[in-house]
């Protein structure tokens, strides 16, 4: 199942109205290798899954997606094109790449692909999952990168009044 969502993100990716940067062209010539030089066995496997009730996602398929987020990520993190800044349409196919994800197998955090350093899972001061946060310009990020925090939740308390905290410092022992 992971290959049909891989093969509709190429797709999506291939569109004439989608300008693709450079480090984007990368990828979508990697997603094509993968894709030619996998399809003969997806068949087979998605075959399998469609059989299972709750299939798991493919563990190949799952390492390369995560090794084309972490790169993507790695390269537009404090640029234009980081996904808290924006909504270029490239970084609209890549999120609903990761939402497709994400709604397929429960287990999976869209926030966890396209922010793979994050550590939390939680909003730290609003307690709720970023999983359920839709949109990453919904998102800001911690100094180091390791957390998110939800710009609504931000709001919110600088409107009661309230402290709000993005810096944490290190807990020692």
């Amino acid at each position: 199942m992971l290959f049909s969502l891989l093969n509709d993100l190429k797709s999506n990716l291939s569109k004439s109205d989608i300008e693709l940067e450079p480090f984007d062209k990368v990828l979508l010539d990697e997603i094509n290798k993968y894709l030619e030089t996998n399809k003969g066995s997806a068949s087979s496997r998605s075959y399998v899954r469609a059989a299972t009730p709750n299939p798991k996602p493919d563990e190949n398929d799952l390492t390369f997606i995560a090794g084309l987020f972490i790169r993507r990520h790695e390269t537009i993190t404090r640029t234009l094109f980081d996904y808290t800044e924006s909504s270029y349409s490239v970084n609209d196919a890549w999120v609903q790449f990761a939402l497709s994800i994400q709604r397929k197998y429960r287990t999976l955090s869209y926030v966890n692909f396209i922010f793979p350093k994050v550590s939390n899972t939680m909003e730290p001061n609003g307690f709720s999952k970023l999983s359920s946060i839709h949109s990453p310009l919904d998102f800001y990020p911690s100094d180091d990168g390791a957390t998110l925090f939800s710009t609504n939740v931000l709001l919110a308390r600088l409107e009661k009044g309230e402290q709000f905290s993005t810096y944490r410092p290190e807990k020692k022992c």
